[in-house]
């Protein structure tokens, strides 16, 4: 599965949609995560039909402020729990029903003097949930001054606070690839600042799920924010679903269109490796 997270800086920029348009056409993920859209939600229906979603659930802006939203499809079970204006919290199951986890999209608050209340949500989000979950989006905090490339180098404390927090969750950074600062002041000379604010985290329980997990940064384009793109998946739940067993049944035989299915089916080219995959290769239904 994929998840598209980012820190759009307002939908109300015809580039900003452009730019969204064209990733989630060509990356495809089967979530995307929005912050600050800076547009009420009652707006946002148009969003949806444009990037071809299902569903969506967005939390408000404040005035020229803020907003939420998050979209998927109708092949992904999704219920929300809970939400604010700094996060989005909601359960999956997967398609089989073998697993359920929670996805929790959460966007720090701008304002250091006030960032404490986001860490004091995901210690909230974390008590409830014990199950696996991941967390993603915008912290606006770095973990350490590597994090940063300024001349100003960033307080102690408020690194340790976000430490903390993360420590208090028992979750971790998932790491990533790609460009290694996620936002950029666009200031020039000594005020030009650029840090490590957009990430994923997890509890281990989650990582015992998800044994392929890929956080990529994409391209940063209109927006002062890159893109992240989550990629996660089960192997054993992947070998199954692509991997189905064939079993001939005698009963086949005796309807009248047995014969002319044979036929075709003998004339389809098949994998030498595996003869029998998946019905749906040879488009045949018996």
């Amino acid at each position: 599965m994929m998840l598209l997270s980012w820190n759009c800086r307002g939908l109300g920029n015809s580039r900003t949609i452009r730019t969204l348009t064209n990733l989630v056409r060509n990356k495809k993920p089967h979530f995307v995560f929005l912050m600050e859209t800076k547009m009420m939600k009652h707006k946002m229906e148009f969003l949806r039909n444009k990037l071809g979603f299902d569903s969506l659930f967005a939390v408000d802006c404040k005035g020229r402020s803020g907003g939420l939203i998050l979209l998927w499809n109708s092949d992904v079970q999704l219920e929300i729990h809970n939400y604010s204006r700094r996060h989005i919290n909601a359960m999956i199951q997967n398609q089989n029903k073998a697993y359920t986890w929670k996805l929790r999209c959460f966007y720090g608050h701008p304002e250091v003097g006030k960032r404490e209340e986001g860490w004091n949500i995901l210690r909230c989000v974390s008590q409830m949930a014990l199950s696996p979950w991941m967390c993603v989006g915008d912290f606006n905090e770095i973990l350490t001054n590597s994090e940063k490339s300024s001349n100003i180098v960033r307080p102690r404390s408020q690194m340790k606070a976000f430490q903390s927090a993360l420590e208090d969750c028992s979750i971790a950074d998932l790491g990533f690839h790609g460009p290694k600062f996620t936002w950029c002041n666009g200031r020039f000379g000594g005020e030009f600042t650029r840090e490590h604010l957009d990430r994923a985290v997890s509890n281990v329980e989650w990582n015992r799920i998800f044994d392929t997990v890929e956080v990529e940064v994409l391209a940063r384009i209109s927006s002062d924010h890159h893109p992240l793109l989550v990629h996660f998946s089960n192997s054993q739940e992947i070998h199954w679903t692509k991997y189905i067993t064939f079993r001939f049944e005698a009963s086949w035989t005796k309807k009248s269109d047995y014969a002319p299915i044979m036929k075709k089916a003998w004339q389809v080219k098949q994998r030498a490796t595996e003869p029998w995959v998946r019905k749906s290769e040879n488009n045949l239904t018996v």
